[in-house]
């Protein structure tokens, strides 16, 4: 049986960790084209930013291809972006990681397919969007927004605003989300609807 995997952003990675994050929807056509068998009860496993360290405290730099059956990295410890964003930049991408250096497993629950735009508040919620108070100037003083994590948006010169935008509903901030990760890859963006798998899951390593 081939095994299924899912690239994640390092935030959405720790919302899933934390049972933040328990549906994901993707492209019926495009990428995921292929994969329109997803059923119940299958088992994905989640790849997500890292990077191997090995004794002392040396960095592994072998290839990613050597890294998928390196003997001696297996065992060694792994430090996951997700968890250590504090630490220096040499980060592996999500797609360099083999599957012995993952630490989750997800487990479908529910399998349908819709548009996307049917999306709820609370199944955008499901999809990890992240929801907290901003302080705004009297008399509003606080106000419930809405942010896509993980999503880097740039100003008007192209230059990276690390500032994630707050919207005033977890829909929006889902609309910012796709459009920056499933749907780009796919080239179906939040406007044109498309149809798309809706995976319900929960983990279970």
């Amino acid at each position: 049986m081939t095994m299924r995997y899912l690239n994640l952003n390092p935030f959405l990675a720790q919302a899933v960790f934390n049972g933040e994050k328990t549906e994901i929807r993707l492209p019926v056509a495009g990428k995921y084209e292929s994969r329109n068998t997803w059923k119940v009860g299958d088992k994905i496993w989640i790849r997500e930013a890292f990077r191997i360290v090995c004794p002392p405290d040396k960095i592994c730099d072998k290839g990613s291809n050597k890294l998928m059956d390196c003997q001696d990295c297996k065992g060694k410890k792994i430090q996951y972006k997700a968890v250590d964003s504090r630490l220096a930049d040499d980060w592996r991408l999500s797609s360099c990681m083999p599957r012995w250096a993952g630490r989750m497993m997800i487990k479908i629950e529910d399998v349908r397919i819709e548009n996307l735009q049917k999306i709820t508040e609370d199944e955008a919620i499901a999809e990890g969007i992240v929801a907290g108070f901003v302080e705004l100037p009297t008399p509003l003083h606080s106000t419930l927004r809405y942010i896509a994590p993980g999503v880097v948006m740039t100003n008007g010169e192209g230059e990276r605003d690390n500032y994630a935008p707050a919207h005033c509903s977890a829909r929006a901030a889902f609309e910012v989300l796709w459009d920056n990760g499933p749907g780009k890859k796919a080239g179906l963006d939040w406007d044109s609807n498309p149809l798309v798998w809706v995976l319900g899951f929960k983990r279970i390593s």
